[in-house]
């Protein structure tokens, strides 16, 4: 699409206009559209779905407050619509500043959800810093409300989460943590979770960074040690800093990381 450029000089009183190009089109409103008119949409446009050997194809996309929305760009088809639950994380690519990675669970590996991404590309850096920064409140939005409605018991408030993989067992893995207690729930399907260690602050001996991804947990209560993976370093570094936090609001201490 070209760019629309008006520029007026004056010369002996008489205006001169200088056109270059064709107006932009303005964007369609997605938020009209009858499969997301009732989604409560914060934020829509097109990117680029960037695939395997580097094909790419234009899609629409739709962010609203329970799920996301993927509609084709030259009507009003809705491709799929999905819910926050099934999506691990958003990150910027570090090799191009006009992607995004969204990591979600997807198909099967071993009788449970399979992590796999999508890499979106949109038109600039800062475009791309604002779907991640919407992305990423949204998720929060959604899993806050979530959990506090499941997992978290009042008067606990909801502090982090984070999907984690447990060595023993190939089901992804959720990491909750409130003001009050540690919980690792397992996720079968994503609509379903089972609690496998729950413990107050209180009762976390120690830390170790096993690997750059890898975190060992000792517990004071009797519970055997908890290793966790997660997808990246900066993940782990992550989780160590918002456990420690919460151990000192508990104890006033934090734990060395062994």
């Amino acid at each position: 699409k070209l760019q629309f450029l008006y520029f007026i000089e004056r010369r002996g009183g008489r205006g001169v206009g200088i056109i270059m190009g064709e107006p932009t089109a303005q964007p369609r409103n997605l938020a009209t559209i009858p499969a997301i008119r009732d989604a409560v949409m914060v934020k829509g446009g097109g990117m680029v779905k960037v695939k395997a050997g580097g094909k790419e194809v234009r899609w629409d996309y739709a962010l609203c407050a329970q799920g996301w929305f993927k509609v084709a760009c030259d009507s009003e088809r809705l491709v799929w619509r999905e819910e926050y639950n099934t999506i691990h994380g958003v990150d910027k690519c570090l090799k191009n500043p006009r992607r995004l990675m969204v990591w979600y669970y997807n198909g099967k590996d071993g009788g449970h959800p399979k992590l796999s991404c999508r890499e979106l590309q949109v038109d600039n850096e800062g475009d791309r810093d604002d779907w991640v920064l919407t992305f990423r409140s949204l998720l929060l939005n959604y899993w806050h409300e979530r959990l506090e409605a499941t997992l978290v018991p009042s008067p606990e408030v909801y502090q982090f989460h984070l999907f984690v993989s447990v060595p023993s067992d190939t089901a992804p893995h959720l990491l909750i943590l409130s003001t009050k207690a540690f919980r690792v729930a397992k996720l079968p399907q994503p609509s379903e979770s089972v609690i496998t260690t729950q413990c107050p602050f209180t009762s976390i001996a120690s830390i170790q960074r096993k690997s750059p991804t890898i975190l060992v947990f000792q517990f004071s209560d009797g519970q055997p040690l908890l290793t966790i993976s997660t997808k990246d370093s900066i993940e782990s570094l992550l989780v160590v800093a918002e456990v420690n936090r919460l151990i000192h609001m508990a104890t006033g201490k934090m734990l060395p990381i062994n």
